[in-house]
Protein backbone atom coordinates (compact mmCIF):
# COMPACT_ATOMS: atom_id res chain seq x y z
CA UNK A 1 0.00 0.00 0.00
CA UNK A 2 2.11 3.28 -1.04
CA UNK A 3 1.76 6.66 0.47
CA UNK A 4 -0.99 7.73 -1.52
CA UNK A 5 -3.37 5.25 0.15
CA UNK A 6 -2.16 5.78 3.50
CA UNK A 7 -2.24 9.58 3.59
CA UNK A 8 -5.79 9.13 4.09
CA UNK A 9 -5.77 6.69 6.49
CA UNK A 10 -3.85 8.78 8.74
CA UNK A 11 -5.47 11.74 8.36
CA UNK A 12 -8.94 10.24 9.13
CA UNK A 13 -7.25 8.29 12.20
CA UNK A 14 -6.53 11.53 13.77
CA UNK A 15 -9.06 13.57 12.37
CA UNK A 16 -11.68 10.74 14.43
CA UNK A 17 -9.54 10.29 17.31
CA UNK A 18 -9.84 14.42 17.77
CA UNK A 19 -13.66 13.80 17.45
CA UNK A 20 -14.37 14.00 13.60
CA UNK A 21 -17.79 12.63 12.96
CA UNK A 22 -17.98 13.19 8.97
CA UNK A 23 -16.01 13.93 5.84
CA UNK A 24 -16.60 17.34 6.10
CA UNK A 25 -15.32 17.20 9.50
CA UNK A 26 -12.18 15.34 8.36
CA UNK A 27 -11.45 18.01 5.64
CA UNK A 28 -12.03 20.97 7.91
CA UNK A 29 -9.54 18.99 10.56
CA UNK A 30 -6.68 17.77 8.02
CA UNK A 31 -6.44 21.53 6.64
CA UNK A 32 -6.11 23.20 10.40
CA UNK A 33 -3.53 20.78 10.83
CA UNK A 34 -1.74 20.54 7.97
CA UNK A 35 1.64 21.41 9.19
CA UNK A 36 1.11 18.68 11.76
CA UNK A 37 0.02 16.19 9.06
CA UNK A 38 2.60 16.98 7.03
CA UNK A 39 5.52 15.91 9.50
CA UNK A 40 4.35 12.16 8.34
CA UNK A 41 3.44 12.32 5.12
CA UNK A 42 3.96 14.93 2.50
CA UNK A 43 0.55 15.59 1.30
CA UNK A 44 1.72 17.72 -1.69
CA UNK A 45 -1.17 19.14 -3.18
CA UNK A 46 -2.53 19.81 0.61
CA UNK A 47 -5.34 17.39 1.91
CA UNK A 48 -7.90 15.25 0.45
CA UNK A 49 -11.79 16.88 0.23
CA UNK A 50 -14.17 15.50 1.84
CA UNK A 51 -15.97 14.29 -1.53
CA UNK A 52 -12.06 12.54 -2.46
CA UNK A 53 -12.33 11.15 1.16
CA UNK A 54 -15.91 9.77 0.50
CA UNK A 55 -14.71 7.95 -2.64
CA UNK A 56 -11.17 6.63 -1.41
CA UNK A 57 -13.23 4.65 1.77
CA UNK A 58 -16.11 3.64 -0.66
CA UNK A 59 -13.76 2.07 -2.78
CA UNK A 60 -11.34 0.36 0.31
CA UNK A 61 -11.54 -3.41 0.08
CA UNK A 62 -12.01 -4.32 3.99
CA UNK A 63 -11.31 -7.83 3.40
CA UNK A 64 -8.04 -7.42 1.21
CA UNK A 65 -6.90 -4.30 3.68
CA UNK A 66 -7.55 -7.37 6.56
CA UNK A 67 -5.24 -9.42 4.94
CA UNK A 68 -2.73 -6.36 3.79
CA UNK A 69 -2.60 -5.73 8.01
CA UNK A 70 -2.70 -8.84 9.04
CA UNK A 71 0.30 -9.86 6.84
CA UNK A 72 2.06 -6.63 8.34
CA UNK A 73 1.43 -7.77 11.61
CA UNK A 74 3.04 -11.24 11.03
CA UNK A 75 5.99 -9.68 9.65
CA UNK A 76 6.41 -7.38 13.21
CA UNK A 77 9.28 -8.81 15.68
CA UNK A 78 7.02 -9.24 18.40
CA UNK A 79 8.10 -10.54 21.93
CA UNK A 80 8.27 -14.17 22.80
CA UNK A 81 6.18 -16.00 25.25
CA UNK A 82 3.77 -12.97 24.45
CA UNK A 83 0.39 -12.68 25.71
CA UNK A 84 -2.92 -12.68 23.75
CA UNK A 85 -6.24 -11.75 24.98
CA UNK A 86 -9.25 -12.29 22.48
CA UNK A 87 -12.09 -11.05 23.62
CA UNK A 88 -15.48 -9.63 21.66
CA UNK A 89 -16.96 -6.12 21.67
CA UNK A 90 -19.89 -4.67 20.34
CA UNK A 91 -19.21 -1.07 18.59
CA UNK A 92 -22.58 0.46 19.77
CA UNK A 93 -21.65 3.87 17.44
CA UNK A 94 -21.44 1.85 14.11
CA UNK A 95 -24.97 0.64 12.79
CA UNK A 96 -26.34 -0.07 8.99
CA UNK A 97 -29.84 0.56 8.13
CA UNK A 98 -31.16 -2.09 9.98
CA UNK A 99 -29.41 -0.77 13.09
CA UNK A 100 -27.37 -3.61 13.54
CA UNK A 101 -24.16 -2.20 15.16
CA UNK A 102 -20.92 -3.79 14.35
CA UNK A 103 -19.31 -6.92 16.57
CA UNK A 104 -15.89 -7.93 16.48
CA UNK A 105 -13.24 -10.48 18.14
CA UNK A 106 -10.29 -9.20 18.95
CA UNK A 107 -6.39 -10.68 19.24
CA UNK A 108 -4.93 -8.25 21.52
CA UNK A 109 -0.99 -8.50 22.57
CA UNK A 110 -0.67 -7.57 26.00
CA UNK A 111 2.63 -6.61 26.40
CA UNK A 112 3.08 -4.47 23.17
CA UNK A 113 -0.59 -3.11 22.95
CA UNK A 114 -1.59 -3.96 19.63
CA UNK A 115 -4.56 -5.10 18.03
CA UNK A 116 -3.00 -8.72 16.20
CA UNK A 117 -6.25 -8.91 14.15
CA UNK A 118 -9.81 -9.01 13.98
CA UNK A 119 -13.15 -11.33 12.77
CA UNK A 120 -16.57 -9.88 12.47
CA UNK A 121 -19.19 -11.67 13.90
CA UNK A 122 -23.13 -11.42 13.52
CA UNK A 123 -24.21 -12.04 17.40
CA UNK A 124 -22.29 -12.95 20.69
CA UNK A 125 -23.36 -16.69 20.28
CA UNK A 126 -21.11 -16.37 17.09
CA UNK A 127 -18.07 -15.60 18.92
CA UNK A 128 -17.36 -19.21 19.03
CA UNK A 129 -17.47 -19.56 15.34
CA UNK A 130 -15.34 -16.22 14.90
CA UNK A 131 -12.73 -17.31 17.18
CA UNK A 132 -11.15 -20.39 15.22
CA UNK A 133 -11.36 -18.03 12.25
CA UNK A 134 -9.52 -15.46 13.85
CA UNK A 135 -6.51 -18.23 15.59
CA UNK A 136 -5.92 -19.26 11.94
CA UNK A 137 -4.32 -16.10 11.05
CA UNK A 138 -2.00 -15.54 14.18
CA UNK A 139 1.31 -16.65 14.90
CA UNK A 140 0.97 -18.31 17.86
CA UNK A 141 4.12 -19.53 18.48
CA UNK A 142 5.12 -19.49 22.13
CA UNK A 143 2.56 -17.63 23.24
CA UNK A 144 0.15 -17.25 26.18
CA UNK A 145 -3.61 -17.33 24.82
CA UNK A 146 -6.46 -16.00 27.13
CA UNK A 147 -9.92 -16.37 26.30
CA UNK A 148 -13.35 -15.48 28.49
CA UNK A 149 -15.88 -18.54 29.19
CA UNK A 150 -17.41 -17.86 26.00
CA UNK A 151 -14.05 -19.39 24.47
CA UNK A 152 -13.64 -22.27 26.63
CA UNK A 153 -14.20 -25.19 23.68
CA UNK A 154 -12.18 -28.35 22.80
CA UNK A 155 -11.64 -26.82 19.47
CA UNK A 156 -10.45 -23.29 20.28
CA UNK A 157 -8.26 -25.28 22.70
CA UNK A 158 -6.91 -27.82 20.13
CA UNK A 159 -6.75 -24.62 17.60
CA UNK A 160 -4.18 -23.09 20.06
CA UNK A 161 -1.99 -25.82 20.91
CA UNK A 162 -1.80 -26.96 17.18
CA UNK A 163 0.11 -23.72 16.92
CA UNK A 164 2.28 -23.92 19.16
CA UNK A 165 0.86 -21.84 21.98
CA UNK A 166 -0.38 -22.38 25.72
CA UNK A 167 -4.33 -21.58 26.98
CA UNK A 168 -5.76 -19.95 29.73
CA UNK A 169 -9.43 -20.76 29.45
CA UNK A 170 -11.79 -18.97 31.94
CA UNK A 171 -14.05 -22.05 33.29
CA UNK A 172 -18.22 -21.20 33.70
CA UNK A 173 -21.09 -22.98 33.22
CA UNK A 174 -21.08 -23.40 29.48
CA UNK A 175 -18.62 -26.53 30.28
CA UNK A 176 -20.92 -27.33 33.19
CA UNK A 177 -19.94 -31.35 34.34
CA UNK A 178 -16.03 -29.65 33.85
CA UNK A 179 -16.80 -26.96 35.71
CA UNK A 180 -18.78 -28.66 38.78
CA UNK A 181 -16.00 -31.17 39.11
CA UNK A 182 -13.48 -28.36 39.47
CA UNK A 183 -15.14 -26.84 41.78
CA UNK A 184 -15.89 -29.76 43.74
CA UNK A 185 -11.90 -30.72 43.97
CA UNK A 186 -10.85 -27.06 45.18
CA UNK A 187 -13.77 -27.60 47.89
CA UNK A 188 -12.34 -30.91 48.99
CA UNK A 189 -9.80 -30.08 51.25
CA UNK A 190 -8.66 -33.49 52.29
CA UNK A 191 -8.22 -34.08 48.81
CA UNK A 192 -6.24 -30.79 48.08
CA UNK A 193 -3.87 -32.03 50.92
CA UNK A 194 -2.91 -35.11 48.66
CA UNK A 195 -2.30 -32.75 45.98
CA UNK A 196 0.64 -30.44 45.71
CA UNK A 197 -0.68 -26.92 45.68
CA UNK A 198 0.97 -24.08 44.36
CA UNK A 199 -0.20 -20.64 45.67
CA UNK A 200 -0.02 -17.22 44.83
CA UNK A 201 -1.19 -13.89 46.49
CA UNK A 202 -1.05 -10.48 45.43
CA UNK A 203 -2.64 -7.20 47.33
CA UNK A 204 -4.11 -4.24 45.98
CA UNK A 205 -5.40 -1.00 47.37
CA UNK A 206 -6.65 2.80 46.01
CA UNK A 207 -6.33 5.63 47.85
CA UNK A 208 -10.45 5.34 47.86
CA UNK A 209 -10.56 2.70 50.47
CA UNK A 210 -10.63 -0.42 48.20
CA UNK A 211 -8.49 -3.02 48.85
CA UNK A 212 -8.43 -6.36 47.17
CA UNK A 213 -6.61 -9.70 48.21
CA UNK A 214 -6.53 -12.41 45.35
CA UNK A 215 -5.38 -15.93 45.96
CA UNK A 216 -4.58 -18.18 43.32
CA UNK A 217 -4.68 -21.74 43.73
CA UNK A 218 -2.93 -24.22 40.95
CA UNK A 219 -2.87 -28.12 40.26
CA UNK A 220 -2.25 -30.41 38.41
CA UNK A 221 -5.53 -32.00 37.09
CA UNK A 222 -5.86 -35.52 38.78
CA UNK A 223 -5.80 -38.32 36.27
CA UNK A 224 -9.02 -39.53 37.14
CA UNK A 225 -10.80 -36.01 35.80
CA UNK A 226 -8.37 -36.21 32.87
CA UNK A 227 -9.33 -39.31 31.38
CA UNK A 228 -13.16 -37.80 31.88
CA UNK A 229 -12.57 -34.57 30.48
CA UNK A 230 -10.28 -35.36 26.78
CA UNK A 231 -8.77 -31.20 26.23
CA UNK A 232 -5.81 -31.04 24.53
CA UNK A 233 -3.02 -31.12 26.88
CA UNK A 234 -4.80 -29.66 29.45
CA UNK A 235 -2.67 -30.05 32.67
CA UNK A 236 -3.78 -27.18 35.48
CA UNK A 237 -7.14 -26.40 37.28
CA UNK A 238 -6.80 -22.96 38.82
CA UNK A 239 -9.63 -20.87 40.90
CA UNK A 240 -8.82 -17.61 42.23
CA UNK A 241 -10.78 -16.28 45.18
CA UNK A 242 -10.91 -12.60 44.94
CA UNK A 243 -11.45 -10.93 48.58
CA UNK A 244 -12.77 -7.41 48.69
CA UNK A 245 -12.83 -4.68 51.28
CA UNK A 246 -14.68 -0.99 50.43
CA UNK A 247 -15.57 0.80 52.89
CA UNK A 248 -15.77 -1.59 55.50
CA UNK A 249 -18.27 -3.92 53.21
CA UNK A 250 -16.46 -7.21 52.75
CA UNK A 251 -17.44 -9.58 49.17
CA UNK A 252 -15.53 -12.56 48.30
CA UNK A 253 -15.76 -14.19 44.35
CA UNK A 254 -14.32 -17.43 43.32
CA UNK A 255 -13.67 -18.09 39.49
CA UNK A 256 -11.75 -20.83 37.61
CA UNK A 257 -9.54 -21.49 35.21
CA UNK A 258 -8.24 -24.45 33.06
CA UNK A 259 -4.93 -24.17 31.56
CA UNK A 260 -2.22 -26.31 29.39
CA UNK A 261 0.60 -24.40 31.33
CA UNK A 262 2.13 -26.12 34.45
CA UNK A 263 1.15 -25.45 37.74
CA UNK A 264 2.79 -22.23 38.70
CA UNK A 265 0.30 -20.02 40.22
CA UNK A 266 3.18 -16.77 39.57
CA UNK A 267 3.00 -17.53 36.02
CA UNK A 268 -0.92 -17.97 35.77
CA UNK A 269 -1.55 -15.16 37.63
CA UNK A 270 0.11 -12.71 34.86
CA UNK A 271 -1.61 -14.43 32.69
CA UNK A 272 -5.18 -13.79 33.96
CA UNK A 273 -4.48 -10.49 35.06
CA UNK A 274 -2.96 -9.93 31.49
CA UNK A 275 -6.25 -10.62 30.47
CA UNK A 276 -7.87 -7.28 31.29
CA UNK A 277 -5.25 -5.38 29.14
CA UNK A 278 -7.91 -5.52 26.55
CA UNK A 279 -10.80 -4.09 28.40
CA UNK A 280 -8.32 -1.27 29.68
CA UNK A 281 -5.78 -0.83 27.09
CA UNK A 282 -8.51 -1.53 23.57
CA UNK A 283 -11.66 -1.44 24.59
CA UNK A 284 -11.29 1.65 26.93
CA UNK A 285 -9.59 3.37 24.17
CA UNK A 286 -12.54 2.56 21.72
CA UNK A 287 -15.04 3.84 23.95
CA UNK A 288 -13.42 7.44 24.78
CA UNK A 289 -11.87 8.08 22.71
CA UNK A 290 -13.96 6.55 19.56
CA UNK A 291 -17.22 6.57 21.16
CA UNK A 292 -17.62 3.10 20.28
CA UNK A 293 -20.15 2.84 23.17
CA UNK A 294 -22.65 6.32 22.06
CA UNK A 295 -25.60 5.34 20.33
CA UNK A 296 -24.92 8.04 17.77
CA UNK A 297 -28.57 7.83 16.21
CA UNK A 298 -30.00 10.34 14.16
CA UNK A 299 -33.57 11.38 14.33
CA UNK A 300 -35.09 8.99 11.16
CA UNK A 301 -33.48 6.34 12.65
CA UNK A 302 -35.13 6.77 16.49
CA UNK A 303 -38.36 7.57 14.41
CA UNK A 304 -38.01 3.78 12.39
CA UNK A 305 -37.37 2.13 16.14
CA UNK A 306 -40.57 4.29 17.27
CA UNK A 307 -42.38 3.00 14.16
CA UNK A 308 -41.30 -0.93 15.22
CA UNK A 309 -42.93 -0.75 18.37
Amino acid sequence: MGVNCIAPLFLTLCAVICGCEGWRDIERYGKLKLDFLRGFFPYPHGVPSDDTLRRFFRHLDPDKFRVCFTEWIQKLDLEENRHISIDGKVSRHTFDDDLNPLHLVSAFASDCRLVLGQEKVDSKSNEIKAIPSLLSLLNLENAIVTIDAMGCQKEIAQIICDKGADYVLSLKGNQSTLHKDTVLLFQDESELKEQDVDVHQTIDGSEHGRLETRTYRAIEIPAELKENHTWSNLKTLIEVTSHREIKKITTEEKRYYISSLPKDALTLSKAIRSHWAIENSLHWVLDVSFRDEAAGWDNAQLLKILNQI
